[in-house]
């Protein structure tokens, strides 16, 4: 079972003139401890089918060299110069890779790793087993969403490999990312070994993993849930074979938003105090789904929250008995479900809110009128 858990497993690349590791959507973290397995691990995955389907960069290399991926370009890619740095670099932010050190592990573990070989020359190795490029991994992908966004993604992967790997073949795990804040956005793409595991995994439309209860679908179900509400499409859930260069990025926010629209997916909190901060809410917020947008008015004593999917009774429910009552600072906050009064609020609020943050209508005019006058 190849298992992406590193930073590096989305599409590492040299870049010119001297290659360097690129990642999409990397999130910096701790250089770990060396783990035999877990070194095998990552390097059966980057030759993997898995991999190399959405692997743009190792696949066109591979191609355009009968196979053969240099070591030395192996060693470019991060989490190589993490587990295999020089003496003098080990304590540098970004190491340099021990090649020597890299290609005597591969020897040594060759038959662990199984299905690479090295060229004569002993500084390249490739696939026994040629690559073919697929698409099927589209359909045997699906989505969890719905985690804290500040957990612990490793450790989230883990705990979903362990869940999972009772019932079915798990070939990868992908941590997503969020492409403007570049950190993990609370969802993860789970690739199983057949489109049937994939359909029955997605029909059970919940799975919990530790302390968290995550949504699951079909990645291709929430991609045209997505393309039909006109949201944005990233690279990684996009479909094989579309066209996807006149996409635009348009956020929900801006879009007309009718009251009795919105019921579904907004909750209102009541009881919070000053000493409540936005930031400590939202993370005891991760738990009961995604959500757009906290409407946090603590000198009123509520804040409104607007979920992504219509949930709201779901998270009432959640909230409603007196053990899992939602606390922030030791504060129980009363969590119920919003009307079209509620909504409406939301609605102006988040209006002025937006208008504010980018400079529109009176605001934007007024400090321009005063640039004007000081220049």
């Amino acid at each position: 079972m190849a298992v992406s858990t590193e930073n590096e497993v989305q599409n590492e690349k040299p870049t010119s003139p001297a290659p360097e590791a690129k990642e999409s959507g990397v999130v910096a973290q701790e250089a770990p401890k060396k783990d035999n397995s877990e070194i095998i691990r990552q390097i059966k995955y980057y030759f993997s089918d898995a991999n190399l389907n959405l692997d743009s960069f190792m696949r066109n290399v591979i191609e355009q060299d009968d196979g053969w991926f240099e070591l030395q370009v192996l060693g470019k890619f991060n989490r190589m110069r993490q587990l295999f740095p020089t003496e003098e670099t080990k304590d540098a932010r970004k190491p340099e890779t021990d090649v020597e050190a890299l290609k005597s592990f591969i020897k040594e573990h060759l038959e662990e790793i199984g299905g690479l070989e090295f060229n004569e020359s002993e500084n390249a190795i490739r696939r026994t087993n040629p690559f073919v490029k697929s698409d099927d991994w589209y359909n045997r992908t699906v989505i969890l969403k719905g985690f804290p966004n500040m957990t612990n993604e490793n450790l989230l992967i883990e705990e979903i490999t362990k869940t999972l790997e009772k019932d079915y073949k798990v070939e990868v795990i992908r941590k997503r990312i969020n492409q403007k804040r570049k950190k993990f956005n609370g969802s993860v793409l789970v690739q199983v070994s057949t489109i049937e595991e994939a359909k029955d995994l997605a029909g059970k439309e919940t799975l919990q993993v530790g302390q968290h209860t995550a949504t699951v679908m079909l990645v291709e179900k929430y991609h045209d849930e997505k393309k039909e509400k006109g949201h944005f499409i990233q690279a990684d859930i996009q479909k094989p074979g579309e066209n996807y260069d006149d996409q635009k990025v348009e956020s929900p926010k801006y879009k007309e938003q009718e009251p009795n629209e919105i019921v579904p997916h907004i909750v209102v909190l009541q009881g919070i105090t000053e000493e409540i901060k936005l930031a400590d809410l939202k993370e005891k917020l991760q738990d009961a789904g995604e959500f757009y947008y906290v409407d946090f008015r603590s000198r009123d004593g509520e804040a409104i929250v607007k979920f992504k999917e219509p949930i709201a009774e779901k998270v009432v429910e959640k909230y409603s008995s007196e053990e899992n009552a939602l606390t922030v600072e030791e504060c129980k906050i009363t969590v119920k479900s919003g009307t079209e009064e509620d909504a409406e609020k939301y609605i102006k609020n988040t209006s002025k809110s937006f208008g504010k943050r980018f400079g529109k209508g009176n605001n934007q005019k007024g400090r321009n009128q005063k640039r004007q006058k000081t220049n």
